[in-house]
């Protein structure tokens, strides 16, 4: 290449070019193409599946050294988009699901960050871009040497950079923390409990504070049982303000038929309903579940029928699976009097499920 062929630009966004000098003005590198610590204003980080170009931020190896660290971030290939951060390629937190406003797993004070300066678009053929809202606003992130996705807005008195909110931020928020089919909850001692309808698959293990051997089913479902075609069918348990597990799978049903859309697969072991997002459903091993967040949503736990027999107090929902009806009155929906009260809501509902 000839000399003087190329020129350097410092744009005011931060981004720094290479160019053409030709007419042509070709851009031949840009370090918003290329992130390295900091998410700025004007950047984007994703995934194209049509080019297989991944933006990533990677994380200094310390405060004092500049090589590339151990920590990578940026939105996974997931179904619906997630925020993760890696440590070594592997997991070690994540946002919970982009509902086009907010991620649901983040609790309310840190998630009001990302509502007002954040957005996500998608080609629905799994290709995802996460972007400023409003590329005014003087703050950005950082991926720090520790791991923590830290937002930093600038203060005009002390002409310097103020930390804000930092994430993950408890015990709970490290990716799996309790194993599958567990829930962590920051405010219980201990904090991971096997969610209902399933128990620790080593109890001297968990009892000593080993919660990542997964907690199993303590009664199969009717499609597990030999004899599946006689016998209950399977109900949800409710779980309330839940950060949802990962690997969702986006279903087109709408609130009413989401329950049937899971009962109707044999491999469904959860759904949740979301505004912004619609029905998901999961299969397999329940990951990374949080309790009792602002921001979370209502999770329905598939289980056989006989543990409904181990909760008191039920609400009707619970055996016909209809989490969008309130069923005031009704405590205990096994006695005759409540029973009929309730099968009366199903029926003014349109409810086929039965007990």
């Amino acid at each position: 290449m000839a000399p003087n062929a190329t020129w350097v630009q410092l744009m005011d966004s931060g981004n720094l070019r290479l160019q053409d000098n030709s007419n042509s003005g070709e851009i031949l590198w840009e370090s918003f193409k290329h992130p390295y610590n900091s998410f700025l204003p004007r950047m984007s980080l994703g995934t194209n599946n049509r080019t297989g170009e991944t933006l990533k931020l990677t994380s200094w190896r310390s405060y004092e050294d500049p090589s590339p660290g151990n920590y990578t971030a940026g939105l996974a290939g997931l179904t619906i988009p997630e925020l993760v951060v890696w440590k070594n390629s592997v997991p070690i937190w994540r946002s919970g699901p982009w509902n086009g406003q907010v991620f649901i797993g983040l609790p309310v004070v840190k998630s009001l960050q990302f509502l007002d300066g954040l957005n996500i678009n998608t080609d629905m053929e799994g290709t995802f871009s996460l972007s400023y809202a409003n590329d005014s606003f003087m703050y950005h992130f950082d991926l720090d040497p520790d791991g923590a996705i830290t937002q930093r807005d600038w203060s005009t008195s002390t002409r310097s950079w103020r930390v804000g909110v930092s994430i993950p931020s408890t015990t709970c928020d490290a990716y799996s923390r309790c194993g599958p089919f567990a829930s962590c909850c920051s405010r219980e001692v201990p904090p991971c409990n096997c969610v209902k309808g399933f128990v620790p698959r080593n109890n001297t293990e968990w009892n000593g504070g080993s919660w990542s051997n997964e907690c199993v089913r303590r009664a199969p479902l009717q499609c597990e049982r030999q004899s599946n075609v006689s016998g209950k069918g399977d109900v949800f348990f409710k779980l309330e303000k839940m950060k949802v597990p990962i690997n969702a799978e986006q279903s087109l049903a709408d609130e009413q038929d989401c329950p049937k859309q899971c009962l109707g697969n044999c491999t469904c072991t959860a759904y949740a309903y979301d505004r912004g997002i619609g029905c998901m459903i999961w299969s397999g091993g329940l990951v990374d579940m949080q309790s009792y967040l602002e921001t979370g949503i209502d999770l329905y736990i598939r289980v056989a029928h006989s543990e409904l027999s181990n909760t008191h107090d039920r609400p009707c929902a619970y055996y016909c699976g209809l989490p969008s009806y309130s069923m005031p009155g009704i405590k205990n929906p096994s006695s005759t009097r409540q029973s009929k009260k309730c099968r009366a809501i199903v029926r003014k509902n349109g409810s086929t499920f039965k007990w």
